[in-house]
């Protein structure tokens, strides 16, 4: 055996094992949770096994606000025309902020319908990119077949690409300028009708793995995936519904919310739900601005439909995450402050 494929069958084995993490790593511990009395937006996560994890950019789309933190820049939050590239195309029509019945402003899809490129991300060199978002289609998105995309993954805006597609069908990859295209994955979607669906994307070009989930269960897990174009960063080409045949579909509706990206599996969630068993589906990713084995710092959003008790957890780099939200009050009034005068 060559030395050379001794080093990368350890490699495989170790990215495998990463990937286990009740036997690699214990779980998260949440030991405490503090705000700047400035600015009770900015928190600070203290605890252990938190592991280590870059995030050189982690962004969070809840509609009303648009946060943003890049490696090297202040969080700040983006404007509509500011976070999209394009919202809709010649083809489609773009997403549009609405209320619904119990005051939550979602985005709403009409057939056709979707926006392009998430702006900040133009920037980005990652290999490796993590997606959320919550999707609640009227109808049944499979009903007339076709390939509806539900979201795309490019990393150049070229034909030379290095893309990812998922449908109602289907998962596929391919990268143009490495003239590869991967096997097809036939997981489908996974989701329900008119109820809100947790969707999940995972991509690491360093282990050549693609995973998708639906309300929490696994439905694609790809393990021949490659990227060209080293140094153009993976981006949201797009994201909402983009049906084959318009037609088809042009009387569904569909509301869209919560999105987040980022460049890192590890990641900080909230949630009303005291167990990671009940949050897992209902939870809230917070933006990230660094991320020690002992201590994580980010901006809180904290949606207006949770109580003000919320429980965080943390999801470290390799899945594992505190089996018991860490119980904080988001509401609550401040402490008061006693002065003592001699």
């Amino acid at each position: 055996m060559k030395p050379e494929y001794s080093v990368i069958t350890k490699l495989n084995l170790l990215l495998s094992v990463a990937w286990m993490p009740t036997v690699a790593f214990g779980a998260p511990d949440v030991h405490s949770v503090s705000t700047d009395p400035s600015d009770r937006n900015m928190m600070v996560i203290t605890g252990s096994g938190f592991q280590s994890a870059d995030h050189s950019f982690s962004i969070l789309n809840t509609v009303q606000q648009r946060l943003v933190y890049e490696t090297g820049k202040d969080l700040y939050n983006l404007g509509d025309l500011d976070f999209w590239r394009q919202q809709g195309s010649s083809w489609a029509s773009p997403l549009v902020a609405s209320s619904t019945s119990d005051g939550e402003v979602v985005y709403k899809g009409y057939g056709k319908s979707y926006n392009v490129f998430i702006d900040p991300q133009f920037d980005e060199d990652n290999d490796s990119l993590y997606v959320s978002w919550r999707f609640k289609p009227s109808d049944d998105i499979n009903k007339s077949g076709g390939s509806n995309k539900l979201i795309r993954i490019w990393d150049e805006d070229s034909d030379e690409r290095t893309g990812i597609s998922w449908t109602q069908m289907h998962l596929t990859h391919s990268a143009q300028s490495l003239n590869y295209q991967g096997d097809v994955s036939w997981g489908g979607w996974g989701g329900n009708v008119n109820e809100w669906n947790h969707l999940e994307l995972w991509i690491d070009s360093s282990a050549g793995t693609i995973k998708a989930w639906t309300n929490g269960k696994l439905v694609h897990d790809v393990n021949d995936f490659r990227k060209g174009n080293p140094g153009s960063g993976l981006m949201v080409r797009l994201i909402g519904f983009d049906p084959s045949v318009t037609s088809a579909y042009e009387n569904l509706q569909f509301s869209i919310d919560d999105i987040y990206t980022s460049n890192s599996y590890a990641r900080v969630l909230i949630s009303p739900e005291p167990t990671w068993k009940a949050a897992k589906n209902n939870h809230l990713a917070q933006v990230i601005k660094s991320w020690s084995p002992t201590k994580i710092e980010g901006y809180m959003v904290v949606p207006e439909n949770y109580s003000s008790e919320l429980y965080f957890y943390v999801m470290g780099p390799a899945g594992s995450v505190n089996a018991s939200g860490y119980k904080y009050c988001s509401r609550c009034p401040s402490e008061p402050t006693v002065t003592i005068e001699n």
